[in-house]
């Protein structure tokens, strides 16, 4: 770990937090974080355009910053999917929205709409914040359909045990 970063990682509730110095090296340990934390759990594909997203953000919010600001990262599990929370300290920048500049963004909202993903952008005092909900993979069709044949077999033998006692 390096001495002006902090990482909490609880494996069991999976939930990671990161805070650190808004720099490059601040946004390679952003993408690290977000690719061990999804590896396995979503698509690969779907993980590296989300890093991209994120860093092609945060790469434009170190531009605009200043020496100590710093970025606070949240990924953490939900019933219904995943959820990614970033926070960065500097002056109101939507890396989202349409501008007239060259800032615009318009790589990664292309690369978000394909996925479905559509990050809201927040202001939390002096922080720009991101915040993605991630759905997880959904359930193989065989697969719930064998669960739906499974719970049918043993609502019938149920019913049929206690219609028998009767």
């Amino acid at each position: 770990m390096k001495k002006n970063s902090k990482i909490n990682n609880n494996s069991k509730e999976k939930h990671i937090e990161l805070i650190h110095k808004l720099d490059g090296e601040g946004i390679d340990l952003v993408s690290e974080c977000i690719i061990n934390y999804f590896t396995g759990l979503i698509d690969k594909q779907k993980i590296t355009r989300i890093r991209l997203s994120i860093e092609e953000s945060l790469g434009l919010w170190c531009e605009n910053a200043k020496e100590n600001d710093q970025l606070n990262l949240t990924i953490s599990q939900s019933f219904s999917g995943y959820k990614i929370r970033l926070l960065a300290d500097g002056p109101t920048l939507d890396p989202y929205a349409k501008q007239d500049d060259s800032t615009g963004n318009e790589f990664s909202n292309r690369l978000l709409v394909e996925l479905g993903l559509v990050p809201e952008y927040y202001r939390d005092g002096n922080k720009n914040g991101l915040y993605f909900k991630i759905n997880r993979k959904p359930m193989n069709p065989i697969l719930k359909i064998l669960l739906v044949i499974v719970a049918a077999i043993i609502i019938g033998m149920t019913i049929n045990a206690l219609v028998l006692k009767k």
